[in-house]
């Protein structure tokens, strides 16, 4: 506030901006969100030993989010919540030590529109038999308006397979004190964007505070190869229960393959556009080991439950040795 009254003092001791307090409030948030899905659900039981459920759909969502500019009053008054608003914001004034500028009228935060759409098509099954032998998949197409400058560039499929085997409902299974254990894995792909990247070049257009001009500041460059990232899982566990519930567990290693993960890109100056130019260029490979085991030590009125959760990870990007490794205990 000195600084304000200061700068815009004129050679005559005039004061352009009032001795009060300026009170300051934050940009309000608008939202618009529309979403609409179908989806058809089967489910069947073929025989005691065998049973089928299935589902597809689709999913449109669109969500627009406008950000308007501050509120800013002059000579403030809190206890009465009023200020000063109708100063000469159009005159050029001459400011202190040098140079010359106009009252700031609000804040430099300007108007601002987004707007995000999505389209999914989805499906899943599972079979199981004997009710200890399941087999499922799932597969799902995915898409954003922030990718590709062509339609079959903005989407991708994903999938996953799965099986698990409930050992403990075999004939053959005698171990008294084991009375549950499944094995289980997996292996499927991921996808994921980058909300604050775009395909096309964006700018941000905002009044200069010291020209009054409009200017436009380059926001994104834009990439035409931008693509989703990619993360291919396998997943292996084992789950177990000790009689009554009173002690569980789970143990399951997991491996993950990350591909065209979005990283800075070193450009050339001459470009004017920055450091700040992502390209998908990165891979990553993680593993590791989750293990958990979950205890029921009272029940009743007063409920006395516990469980630990120990994990050991470690990645790397392909291609670097072992001793660049990262762990996590």
């Amino acid at each position: 506030m000195r600084d304000l009254v200061n700068r815009f003092t004129q050679p005559d001791g005039t004061q352009r901006i009032p001795y009060g307090g300026i009170l300051e409030l934050g940009p309000p948030q608008v939202s618009f969100s529309h979403s609409g899905r179908a989806q058809l659900n089967f489910s069947r039981h073929f025989s005691e030993n065998n049973q089928l459920a299935a589902l597809a759909g689709a999913e449109i969502r669109q969500r627009i989010g406008e950000t308007y500019p501050d509120v800013r009053l002059y000579d403030y008054n809190d206890e009465l919540w009023t200020g000063v608003t109708n100063l000469d914001f159009q005159t050029l004034y001459p400011t202190l030590p040098n140079g010359s500028a106009w009252l700031p009228p609000s804040t430099t935060i300007n108007p601002a529109r987004s707007v995000g759409r999505d389209l999914s098509y989805f499906g899943n099954a599972s079979y199981t038999h004997k009710q200890r032998y399941i087999l499922s998949g799932s597969i799902r197409w995915d898409a954003s308006n922030l990718l590709g400058v062509k339609t079959n560039q903005r989407g991708t499929a994903l999938w996953s397979v799965g099986g698990s085997w409930d050992l403990s409902k075999e004939p053959f299974y005698e171990v008294a004190w084991l009375p549950y254990l499944r094995l289980r894995t997996t292996y499927g792909s991921a996808g994921n964007i980058d909300k604050s990247q775009s395909h096309y070049p964006t700018v941000a257009i905002s009044m200069n505070t010291i020209t009054g001009y409009r200017q436009a500041v380059l926001q994104q460059a834009g990439n035409p190869s931008l693509r989703w990232e990619q993360v291919n899982t396998f997943n292996a566990g084992v789950d177990w229960r000790l009689p009554g519930n009173r002690i569980s567990g789970s143990m399951e290693y997991y491996d993950k393959h990350a591909k065209y993960l979005l990283g800075d890109n070193m450009m050339d100056p001459s470009t004017g556009v920055g450091t700040n130019f992502k390209i998908n260029y990165a891979n990553l490979r993680t593993r590791g080991w989750d293990l958990q085991l979950n205890s029921l030590n009272l029940t009743g009125a007063f409920r006395w439950e516990t469980g630990v959760l120990v994990n050991y990870t470690y990645n790397r990007e392909p291609g670097c040795s072992l001793a660049g490794k990262q762990k996590r205990n």
